[in-house]
């Protein structure tokens, strides 16, 4: 019994570690599969990435995501706020979009802030569902 919680600890201190490294990769606006590319790796070596099973290959994705410059990480913050909200959950874009009951499309306007006429109901709905205020 000792031995699952031992392994069940460790599987979530992995996938801890991998979703930080994901929500990185959402401010360096860097996806899933530019990374594996990057990185070079086998489908099953990015499977055992994805698990958080091979830390070394983790600390590499680290150093290539500290080159992307400021003004990238900087840009779209709600946006990309809003997508690390939607990992943290563990959601997809568009079940978010159906629980709020709001157009995808239109949270992706207000979101990135294009010039459209603005929807204070539809704002106030993200961010009630996301509950935090970042209008």
């Amino acid at each position: 019994m000792e031995a699952v919680e031992k392994r069940v600890t460790q599987i979530r201190n992995n996938l801890l570690r991998i979703l930080n490294l994901r929500k990185e990769m959402v401010d360096c606006e860097i996806s899933w599969l530019q990374m594996i590319k990057a990185l070079k790796l086998s489908q099953y070596e990015a499977l055992k990435f994805k698990n958080g099973e091979l830390p070394d290959l983790e600390q590499e994705a680290l150093e290539i995501l500290k080159k992307t410059p400021e003004n990238i990480k900087n840009r779209d913050k709600k946006f990309k706020y809003f997508n690390k909200f939607l990992l943290e959950k563990g959601i997809t874009a568009t079940q978010f979009s159906k629980d709020v009951g709001v157009d995808i499309d239109k949270i992706h306007r207000i979101l990135r802030e294009i010039p459209v006429n603005r929807d204070l109901e539809a704002e106030k709905r993200i961010e009630e569902a996301i509950g935090e205020k970042i209008f």
